[in-house]
């Protein structure tokens, strides 16, 4: 990501107004800034995206993509992390 080292470049770079974020007022307080940054992290992928003038294809297995992945499976050493079931 050349010269997108933050949100406001990011949206910026897609004409966005990085002022205007989405309004979460009527959400529960503990969620809203979950849902904006969720929000946030989108813009980034998309301006990022689209400065390598590339096109996320779900079908293309050959294609690099990043996303979250846990690991929920039970462990021998999940006592000593601080979970008890692996997941931290």
């Amino acid at each position: 990501m050349k010269n997108l080292g933050s949100f406001e470049s990011a949206a910026n770079y897609l004409a966005i107004d990085p002022t205007k974020l989405p309004d979460v007022s009527m959400l529960p307080e503990q969620s809203q800034k979950a849902i904006v940054s969720f929000y946030k992290i989108s813009i980034i992928s998309q301006a990022s995206w689209k400065q390598e003038e590339k096109t996320i294809d779900w079908y293309d297995w050959d294609q690099y993509k990043y996303y979250p992945w846990f690991d929920m499976s039970p462990d021998q050493n999940a006592g000593s992390v601080g979970s008890s079931v692996g997941f931290s």
